[in-house]
């Protein structure tokens, strides 16, 4: 059975254009938290409040003018438990010099 070969070229156009009208959707749409980064790089991070291990309520204002790691973690992930070992490591150094 011969396939007309019209057929075949008009199809494989309509899949490119369909690609590249894809690819460019995609790229417009790119993620908008990575715009909104570009948008905060150099500006202060906004401010905001949190509740400390022992209960206290902690700003970040508080420690304006100080190096501020903020790492989210579980207890129950084992790439956490490394990393909270390693902040807690580091964390130390920099106290005692």
């Amino acid at each position: 059975m011969k396939r007309d070969p019209f057929i075949i070229i008009v199809a494989a156009m309509a899949l490119t254009i369909m690609l590249v009208f894809g690819f460019h959707m995609a790229r417009r749409n790119s993620n908008p938290i990575d715009k909104a980064g570009a948008q905060m790089k150099g500006q202060p991070a906004p401010e905001f409040t949190l509740q400390s291990l022992d209960g206290k309520t902690v700003r970040l204002a508080d420690f304006r003018g100080k190096g501020v790691l903020l790492n989210f973690w579980a207890t129950w992930c084992q790439p956490c438990k490394i990393a909270i070992r390693a902040a807690g490591f580091a964390s130390g150094r920099s106290r005692d010099g």
